[in-house]
Order: C-alpha cells, then structure tokens, then sequence
C-alpha cells in the first residue's frame, strides 16, 4: 500500500518515523511494501519491530513509557487517514508471539499503545506485568508459565484472550482491570488463580478452565454475562461478596470442594444446570435484587445436599 505523500501526510510520516527509527526500509516507510506483493517487505518489517521491541524492553519500563506515550499522543493526528492509521497500528504492535523468555520477563508498569501478542509464549521464568496498561487487544492465547505470572492491578482497555493458557504455578489477577471481553476459555491453572478484586465489564469465559489450587475470584465486579460452564474447580472456590450485574452460567461445573458465594450479589439471571457439588457448601446472606430464581436455585441445592447428609 503506497501512501500518497502529501505535505501533510509527510509530516506525520516524518513523525512516526521520528518515534520509530528501526522502521526506515528502503529510502521511506512505504518501502516496506515494495516488493511485488508486499510479504517480503512486511517480514522484513515485522522483525524490526520486533528488534526495536526487544531493546526498548531492554532498557526499561522509562524509555519504553516514553515511546509508548509518544505513539499514543499522535494518534488521534491519524484518525481521519486511513492508511496512516493503519500504519500507525503497524508500528504500535508489539509481537512475541511464539518467543520464549527464559532470564528476565519484566513488564511490570509497561504501557502498551496498540495491539500485544504473546500467544504460544513460554514463560520460562516469573512473568511480570503487574501494573501494566494495555490500550488494544491482547493475546496471550496458548501460552505457557512455568512459573508465577503477575498480573496484578493490570488494565486491558481491548479484548483479552487467555484461552488455553497453561499455568504450573500461580497466576496472579488481584484488582485487575478488563474493560472489554476477557477470555480464560480451557485455560489450565495447576496451583492458586488469583482474581480478587478484579473487575470484569464485558463479556467473560472461564467456561472449561481447571483450577487444581484456589480460584480467587472473591469480591469481584462481573458486568457482563459471565460463563463458568463446565469449569472444574478441585480445590477451594471463591465468590465471596462478587457482584452479579449480568446473566451468569455455572452450568455442569463440578465443585469438589469449598464453593463459596457468601455475600455474593445477583442481579440478572444465574444458571447451575447440572452443577454437581461435592464439599462444603456456602450460600449464606446471597442477595438477589431482581428475582427470587438465584436463591431458590440456592435452596434447592442445599436442601438436596442436606438430605444426603452432607
């Protein structure tokens, strides 16, 4: 895609050049499009960028801040031409995807301007995003921790995928921030899964995730419709105090041990179809504002466990 380089168009190519030197191929940005069908070009593109990444990330959470800042104050610049914008969301994405981090994985307080992809990453060592702010997608998909990963306090302003992520030791979500959807679909948790605090806007799946340690998932605010079906929780599960605003579904979860949803709040709809509980069980002071169908639901499966003498 040749750009037509208008005086206007070279100042804001100029500028994204400025904020992004590594991407001069050939003798202006749109070289990188220069061959016949562009695929030469874009991979050539595409491991620049993931050079200039790997050594912003290098020298640290300040200059990266910095050129993250930089990208994210001229983009509104680019919202009426398309190609720029495009251009610009080129430059802006940051791609490891498949890349494997085995001496230092710190992005803890890092702000990600466009889109991140981390799907089929291997974590060899404690990844840290704590604190990270990411204002696009993200997609860490099928990645793998052999160690803890901090996520604490983490905002995603754009979808999150963590689906069928595999985790051998703590995942760590304390007063995490999702905004958009957020996906956790089969993901596999082998210890402690800690959400709590966190909030949900959009839509959620943990449907079919395996939490073999606690799922944390107390106090949170779950605003969209939320799915836990067929998830298998073998360990203590956490609901204390959540909030319910939207429909949720724990349709055939199997809880094998402590569920807990004292103090847990249902505004919309809840659906335990099929749910199968097999230890202790806590509904106490459930509040259910819009209908009585959560709390007979409740009732129900207490009753049922009482009779069998649980």
């Amino acid at each position: 895609m040749k750009i037509p380089l208008t005086r206007a168009v070279r100042a804001k190519d100029s500028a994204l050049l400025e904020i992004n030197p590594w991407a001069r191929i050939g003798s202006d940005l749109a070289d990188a499009n220069a061959t016949k069908d562009g695929t030469a070009g874009a991979k050539q593109l595409a491991q620049a960028r993931h050079t200039a990444a790997m050594a912003r990330h290098a020298s640290g959470v300040e200059l990266w801040n910095r050129w993250a800042t930089a990208m994210l104050t001229l983009k509104p610049k680019l919202e009426r031409q398309a190609a720029m914008l495009a251009m610009w969301h080129d430059l802006a994405t940051i791609d490891f995807a498949g890349g494997t981090f085995s001496k230092d994985c710190d992005f803890g307080g890092f702000l990600f301007p466009g889109p991140v992809i981390f799907s089929h990453a291997h974590f060899a060592v404690d990844a840290w995003f704590s604190a990270a702010r990411f204002n696009d997608a993200v997609d860490f998909s099928s990645a793998v921790f052999d160690r803890d990963g901090f996520f604490e306090q983490a905002e995603f302003f754009g979808a999150a995928r963590f689906d069928r992520t595999r985790w051998s030791r703590d995942a760590q979500f304390r007063k995490s921030k999702f905004h958009r959807q957020a996906s956790f679909r089969d993901a596999r948790f082998d210890r402690h899964a800690w959400f709590i605090g966190s909030r949900f806007a959009g839509e959620l799946s943990f449907a079919a995730c395996q939490f073999a340690g606690d799922a944390g998932l107390d106090q949170c605010d779950y605003g969209g419709p939320s799915d836990f079906s067929l998830a298998r929780f073998r360990d203590h599960a956490g609901f204390d105090a959540a909030h319910f605003s939207a429909p949720v579904r724990f349709d055939d979860a199997r809880f094998e041990r402590q569920a807990w949803f004292q103090n847990a709040r249902f505004d919309a709809p809840a659906s335990f179809d099929r749910a199968q509980f097999a230890g202790e069980l806590n509904f106490t002071d459930v509040v259910s504002s819009e209908n009585s169908e959560v709390l007979d639901k409740i009732v129900t499966l207490n009753k049922r466990r009482a009779k069998r003498g649980e």
